[in-house]
């Protein structure tokens, strides 16, 4: 195994490591030092991949999903609807394979504690702007109308988003998330897109 590879091992098991400690004890119950020693490696090789707790928190409740856009375009699809409609159902993919725990503590934290925030925007803020260029692109390339209201269309988007997962935290009964963004993709976005198709798209 290269360096490279070497580091990038280390980096994936601190993530998964830190994953399922905030599973198990929740984010403000561990440490540094817990994490560390679930990876077994010492506090300073930990902090030449993080600078702390928060940090890795960034990365798992954020970084990722950026990841996300290069997937969707790795797919080679034709349009920048069905673009638009995978990156939706990969971020449920992304949601739906946290352990409930962590999902909780996010949102729980994004409100309390304003973690992960980054130049005062937080992950909200980024998949607002991922759906507003999906908008824009079919725009540029003719799939849909110029008059079509990016901002307030992708916001609410994302709000239901948003509010599907946290409905997931917080139900008495099991939520099926990966059903729901699956109807959600396949009907309700297209109530959103319809009216602003081009003829013919």
């Amino acid at each position: 195994m290269t360096r490279k590879e070497q580091a990038a091992a280390t980096r994936k098991r601190i993530i998964e490591a830190t994953h399922d400690l905030i599973a198990e004890h929740g984010y403000l119950n561990i440490t540094v030092d817990d994490i560390a020693t679930a990876c077994g490696i010492g506090r300073g090789t930990l902090y030449n991949y993080f600078s702390g707790k928060e940090d890795i928190l960034v990365y798992i409740e954020r970084g990722r999903f950026q990841e996300v856009w290069q997937m969707v375009e790795d797919m080679g699809l034709k349009t920048e609807v069905e673009k638009l409609r995978q990156f939706i159902l990969i971020w449920f993919q992304c949601v739906h394979s946290d352990n409930v725990n962590v999902s909780k503590d996010w949102h729980r934290l994004a409100v309390e504690l304003k973690i992960p925030s980054k130049e005062n925007r937080t992950h909200l803020d980024d998949d607002i702007d991922n759906i507003a260029e999906y908008f824009k692109a079919a725009i540029r390339s003719g799939e849909l109308r110029e008059d079509m209201p990016v901002l307030p269309i992708a916001k609410s988007i994302v709000f239901s988003m948003y509010g599907a997962s946290f409905y997931r935290c917080s139900s008495y009964t099991p939520f099926d998330l990966a059903a729901w963004s699956q109807e959600f993709v396949e009907n309700v976005l297209e109530l959103y897109i319809a009216p602003f198709r081009m003829p013919n798209r």
